[in-house]
């Protein structure tokens, strides 16, 4: 039977004076750093809470849209025509390209007509949204008072339905079943 001694074996702990001693010569060094002013603005205005992100123009979201769609029928059209050129056949390249260019303009035709077409139900619903959200603003102190006058009516109505019941058990009870002659 052997015995398993471990790997590593745990030195004896140093003490609290030596951890002292070799970190002495760490807190003394200083840090210099030069950073630009651009950068220094860029950091005062992150901590202010200023957005970094700036939206797109239309125009420029437009263009990244188109550019995207372009890459991506190219990337198809490339890995297309190797797979049908390694399968022998010649013509592939020139097919491809020719279905990639038809593609090319509906796309877009396609992206300008739903651009277009965005822009348009956007003119439209905007003024609408802002006019239904100022609604919904003037009419929530109405609808929060309609909201408390309705709980104060359920309370109302739960106290009268146990009134009315405790007097009509009260009244079962009682000698003669409750009823009058």
């Amino acid at each position: 039977m052997t015995i398993r001694r471990p790997i590593f074996r745990a030195a004896p702990d140093p003490g609290e004076a030596w951890a002292r001693q070799v970190l002495t010569p760490l807190r003394r060094l200083r840090a210099d750093c030069d950073v630009a002013a651009a950068v220094m603005a860029r950091i005062a205005a992150t901590a202010a809470g200023a957005s970094e992100a700036r939206p797109l123009s239309p125009r420029q979201a437009r263009l990244a849209w188109a550019a995207g769609f372009l890459a991506g029928s190219v990337a198809l059209g490339l890995v297309t025509s190797a797979l049908r050129g390694a399968a022998g056949q010649g013509q592939a390249v020139h097919e491809v390209l020719g279905l990639l260019t038809s593609l090319g303009r509906v796309a877009v035709l396609l992206g300008r007509f739903l651009v277009s077409a965005y822009g348009r139900c956007l003119e439209i619903a905007a003024p609408v949204a802002r006019a239904v959200w100022a609604l919904f603003e003037v009419l929530t102190p109405i609808l929060r008072g309609a909201g408390m006058a309705a709980s104060a009516c359920g309370v109302l109505s739960i106290l009268i339905s146990f009134y009315i019941f405790t007097h009509a058990r009260a009244a079962a009870s009682a000698p003669g079943g409750g009823r009058r002659s």
